[in-house]
Parts: structure tokens; C-alpha cells; sequence
């Protein structure tokens, strides 16, 4: 029986920016989850390694939660030093007693939901989870598994402590990328990032 329902956010966060803000922001206020975790991975199996250190990444994400409500960082995949399956994280984290009793709801991209397939016991992990996918332009669910499409729901029919159900939400400024920002792309990084990330980018000489 469950009587918490929890939303995790991982992703390498090289560097945290404005979009993953935004898409934090917008799923809080949906009402729908208690409380978001920001897990940094260790070693991402679908993506380039980071650039940035573990302490750098998961020092950006606590300047994060110090200055928002209700998100809090979460180190498990940093601290587990191994590649980052999130079956495995779930599973593991469900003997965790701060995720007792909790039903955990997946923040991802459309990128991450096209490929869902492909992700370690996939299947397995919808028993356990359910995701809530930004939407990006240039992704078409023409594309996605018949199987994935026939568990989207609505807003209004999602229930975070049921399992498996795909709620997809809006979010323009997600189509932001780190990779884009690390390679100086922009003329400017104050409007990409919060401005706490940009003082410490600085401050340590990252990137």
C-alpha cells in the first residue's frame, strides 16, 4: 500500500539548467507529486560520460534544492559508483526507508520515452514507476511503441499511486541542452542557467 508518491529527476546535470528548472517547476505545481529528488548519475549508459566531477555535479544540484521548495538532491547513483540502470536505482531504492510505502513517478525527456524500449528491464521498471515525459519538438509519438502509447494518460486520470501510466507535459524551454551550453553556443549564459550555477561555474573554472 502506498501513501507517498515521490517524483526523481536524474540526469548527468552538466550543468543543472534553466530548463530542468522549469520542468520541475511545472510538475510541482501540477499537484500530483509531494516532493521531486534530483539524482545526479555515475555513469549514464545512454550518454556521453559528463564532463563535470561528481562533487561539481552534485554540488550544483544542493545549491538547487537550497534555494527551491519541495526538491530535494539525491546522491544514490554517485554514491553506488557503478553505471546508472535505473531499474537497478529503484529496486534498490524501494529498501530505502526514506521511499517506504512511496510510489515513484520518473521525469523525462521525450528523447528518453522515444527510447524507453531500449532502457535495462524496461518492462520490469513500468511495474514499479510511472513517468512523467516533457514534451520536445522535433519528437514524434508516431514513433513511439505501441505498447508506451497505449499507457499515456491525462492530467486528470493519473493516479501517482498507481504504476506504469506515461503523463506527458508541456514545457518549451526543455529543449535547452547542456551539451549546448558546455559548448558555448550562446553568447551568454545568464538567462540558461540560475544564477547560483553560474557563480559556482565560475568560482571552480568548469567547463
Amino acid at each position: 500500500m502506498y501513501n507517498r508518491a515521490v517524483g526523481i529527476f536524474g540526469g548527468t546535470f552538466d550543468p543543472f539548467h534553466n530548463g530542468h528548472l522549469q520542468l520541475v517547476r511545472s510538475v510541482l505545481k501540477l499537484g500530483i507529486l509531494e516532493r521531486i529528488y534530483l539524482m545526479p548519475n555515475y555513469i549514464p549508459p545512454h550518454k556521453p560520460q559528463p564532463v563535470a566531477d561528481d562533487r561539481d555535479r552534485l554540488a550544483m544540484i544542493n545549491l538547487v534544492c537550497a534555494h527551491e521548495q519541495n526538491i530535494f538532491p539525491l546522491d544514490f547513483e554517485i554514491r553506488r559508483q557503478s553505471v546508472s540502470y535505473t531499474f537497478e536505482t529503484v529496486s534498490k531504492l524501494s529498501e530505502d526507508e526514506r521511499f517506504s510505502n512511496t510510489r515513484i513517478t520518473l521525469l523525462i525527456g521525450m528523447d528518453s520515452l522515444i527510447n524507453f524500449t531500449s532502457w535495462y528491464h524496461y518492462e520490469q521498471l513500468l511495474q514499479q514507476v510511472n513517468l512523467v515525459v516533457a514534451r520536445r519538438p522535433h519528437y514524434d509519438l508516431a514513433d513511439l511503441d505501441q505498447c508506451l502509447k497505449s499507457r499515456i494518460t491525462g492530467t486528470e486520470k493519473f493516479s501517482p499511486f498507481d504504476a506504469g501510466q506515461i503523463l506527458l507535459v508541456d514545457n518549451p524551454s526543455v529543449d535547452l541542452s547542456s551539451s549546448e551550453i558546455r559548448s558555448h553556443k550562446f553568447n551568454s549564459i545568464d538567462n540558461l542557467i540560475p544564477p547560483y550555477i553560474i557563480d559556482y561555474i565560475k568560482q571552480h573554472r568548469i567547463y
